[in-house]
């Protein structure tokens, strides 16, 4: 069975609107992979989602209809990450199990920053109305399983904490989710990133800034894009796709930035809203 990977958000911390952004989304951080069936293999039933910006609201429509539960895999709590569950259908009808798996931030779980967040007077709809199919998690310390994909994890590179997922699929391909990390701040998390993404099939990974931002914007969180390739050349990953773009940058700000990666590393790419790629 091969797999699919949907992009379906790639802004870093707020969405944005307008036409300079049409090619590359407006929306933030999410993405959803499921299997696809080869040589008479059932349909799908269970897919997984990485992050739930405002990208995981077009979850439904991106994945096949026969899948039935979701594992959702939370990097952190910051809201860029977040934000999509307070208006997602499906954390309310019933019509989607749910596991939603995230590690504890700063001392603090998922839910209590979810509910911290949904009262009165900042939103008017509170965590009690959430469906009993949504099962809120915390991620485990060891590897485990959704479905038949491994799924492993290390801490990265952050403010306030964040996870980096692995995911493994019978097929021998594998998926690295970096999505927010600041290179070159933590020289060992570095070493440890670059064995944990070591030869991944397709590596996805923060490349918020220029490197003339980042001269400003140094121990924010987030990396350069220069160096997010720089990284990935020296891992040996297959494929990269930069994401978490600035709302700043338009399409033709990654368009320039784009043609730039390519030239010094043909597997790389600047991710876009929308794109399905395939392990």
């Amino acid at each position: 069975m091969k797999n699919k990977i949907c992009l379906l958000g790639l802004r870093g911390s707020i969405p944005v609107s307008g036409k300079e952004f049409s090619e590359f989304g407006c929306a933030t951080s999410c993405m959803v992979v499921y299997g696809v069936p080869e040589n008479g293999e059932p349909e799908p039933t269970q897919a997984i989602v990485i992050d739930a910006g405002t990208g995981i609201l077009n979850l439904r429509k991106n994945m096949p209809a026969s899948i039935k539960k979701v594992t959702v895999l939370i990097s952190h709590i910051h809201l860029d990450h977040i934000q999509g569950l307070l208006m997602l259908p499906e954390m309310f009808n019933g019509q989607l199990e749910m596991d939603i798996y995230c590690g504890m931030h700063c001392g603090e779980s998922l839910e209590k920053g979810l509910k911290d967040m949904m009262r009165p007077p900042v939103w008017p709809v509170t965590p009690e109305y959430f469906a009993k199919t949504v099962h809120f998690l915390e991620l485990p310390s060891e590897d485990f399983m959704a479905g038949d994909v491994k799924i492993s994890s290390m801490p990265g590179a952050h403010p306030n904490d964040i996870n980096i997922f692995r995911l493994t699929f019978p097929n021998g391909t594998t998926l690295v989710h970096v999505g927010d990390y600041e290179v070159g701040e933590y020289k060992e998390i570095d070493e440890k990133l670059k064995a944990f993404a070591h030869d991944t099939s397709l590596l996805l990974m923060d490349g918020m800034y220029t490197m003339d931002e980042y001269k400003s914007q140094r121990g924010f969180g987030h990396s350069p894009w220069e160096l997010t390739a720089e990284l990935a050349e020296k891992v040996g990953v297959q494929r990269l796709r930069i994401i978490h773009h600035a709302p700043t940058h338009s399409d033709e700000a990654l368009r320039k930035a784009e043609e730039y990666i390519k030239g010094r590393y043909p597997g790389a790419g600047m991710g876009r809203e929308g794109e399905i790629l395939e392990l």
